[in-house]
């Protein structure tokens, strides 16, 4: 199940979460099992909440899209929650022009952790699924056991540095307004494995990423809400934003970049040996005759 959530926040806010304005999303899919592909569905619908006025709210929660959708059938577990996006990096003259201004190219500071795509990092965040026909009914996802084996042994649990001598990157100001402070230290990278996910680079622009898993529980049928917490601005490069929720067996997701490999390649042969056939139907080759054939006289 694939829900674009990019234009929520085109949409008109709502006035509360308990009076929400929900619009019928466009952009969405449903790619069910074999044999389940024919369970009815209703339109999954959408809806923005702006709570930038209400005071003691987090910075990170302001900005909020309520996403609503059917599950049409009980999914086994393993159930897994992804987000899809099309990313590009800003130009990196951009990011020096930014950085020179807050006086952390001139010598004074470490960023921490460095690098364009740490800067860039994704981070909207997901709430639990919550079932509307009885809200006390919550499905879960745990944020361990999504990175590849290995990735936490890139990364250290302390920067090695003090305090003063690093700052976060300009992308995180919100999240550190004041910088690395005792209250507010540096994250345990070894540990953060949204960080790791994130760092580890996709082939192609569009690409998915793995934030939450549940091994556990059965997803029941029934219309649920995810809350997204929006923070992450596609609209200036013209991507999309996605969330994905699928299962996996014991071969693996569903991929069908394989099968379609496979079509692809039978269908050049194929394509060449009718090109081969027409050429040969046109120009045919010759028969070999053995009056063509001067023999030398053996001495």
């Amino acid at each position: 199940m694939t829900f674009d959530y990019t234009d929520c926040d085109l949409q008109t806010p709502s006035a509360s979460a308990d009076s929400l304005s929900l619009t019928n999303l466009t952009s969405f899919s449903y790619s069910l099992k074999a044999g389940q592909d024919d369970a009815k569905y209703n339109p999954p619908q959408f809806a923005f909440l702006n709570r930038s006025s209400d005071s003691g709210v987090n910075f990170a929660e302001q900005q909020q899209c309520y996403l609503q959708f059917d599950v049409p059938i009980e999914l086994d577990p393993t159930v897994l929650l992804y987000y899809k996006h099309h990313k590009l990096l800003p130009k990196s003259s951009t990011i020096r022009q930014e950085l020179e201004r807050q006086d952390q190219l001139k010598g004074k500071f470490s960023i921490y952790p460095c690098g364009l795509i740490a800067n860039s990092i994704f981070n909207d965040t997901f709430s639990p699924l919550t079932l509307l026909t009885n809200p006390s009914t919550t499905y879960t996802f745990s944020e361990q056991g999504i990175a590849w084996p290995g990735e936490a042994d890139k990364y250290a649990e302390t920067p090695g540095y003090s305090l003063d001598d690093i700052t976060p990157p300009p992308n995180w100001a919100l999240q550190y307004p004041n910088g690395y402070t005792n209250s507010t230290p540096p994250p345990n990278l070894k540990t953060n494995e949204h960080f790791q996910n994130w760092m580890r680079t996709a082939g192609l622009p569009t690409f998915t990423k793995l934030w939450g898993r549940n091994d556990a529980d059965k997803l029941q049928m029934g219309r649920y809400q995810v809350i997204i917490n929006m923070n992450f601005p596609v609209r200036s490069y013209k991507g999309r934003k996605e969330i994905v929720i699928s299962t996996v067996s014991w071969i693996g997701g569903k991929n069908p970049f394989l099968g379609w490999a496979y079509v692809a390649a039978a269908s050049l042969f194929v394509a060449l040996a009718i090109l081969g056939t027409i050429r040969h139907m046109i120009k045919p080759r010759s028969v070999p005759s053995s009056s063509r054939c001067v023999l030398s006289s053996l001495k």
